[in-house]
């Protein structure tokens, strides 16, 4: 909470974070007034596991999709402590639908913009909120989201 003072402090003609961007002050921010509320970067990535024994092995490819709190620090942002798996996933199972495969996920996503989690700190008891501000896909994984039904 202190890296984001700071950062809301820097003068604002420079940006180091998402929260201190048009999106995250005009849009996103607002929605939770007085609470705790902290930005989501989901990635997804889809990948062959095995992609040295050729290319296109559909029977070892995966799609991940994990987070990570835009707001820490930069000097943890990278570290994988703080990157969080949200889903994995065969790949071939996306030909039963995109809903089927993202559906718990979008719930999850939800809930923690809605009722978040509690965090104890010291004493403190304090209700976080989550909110996506931003998905980052490859190539492979936004073609593969896209064109599948």
């Amino acid at each position: 909470m202190d890296y984001i003072k700071t950062l809301e402090d820097i003068s604002s003609d420079t940006l180091c974070n998402i929260i201190q961007g048009k999106l995250w002050k005009e849009n996103i921010a607002p929605k939770f007034r007085d609470k705790v509320v902290l930005p989501l970067i989901l990635y997804f990535n889809d990948y062959e596991t095995n992609k040295e024994l050729g290319t296109h092995i559909e029977v070892h490819k995966l799609g991940a999709i994990y987070c990570k709190i835009a707001c820490f620090p930069l000097e943890y942002q990278s570290s994988l402590e703080n990157i969080f798996l949200v889903n994995l996933f065969h790949s071939t199972d996306k030909a039963f639908g995109n809903a089927n495969i993202f559906r718990k996920v979008l719930n999850e996503l939800k809930y923690l913009e809605d009722i978040g989690i509690i965090v104890v700190a010291g004493n403190e008891i304090i209700r976080v909120y989550f909110a996506v501000c931003l998905f980052i896909e490859d190539n492979l994984g936004v073609n593969s989201i896209i064109w599948v039904t």
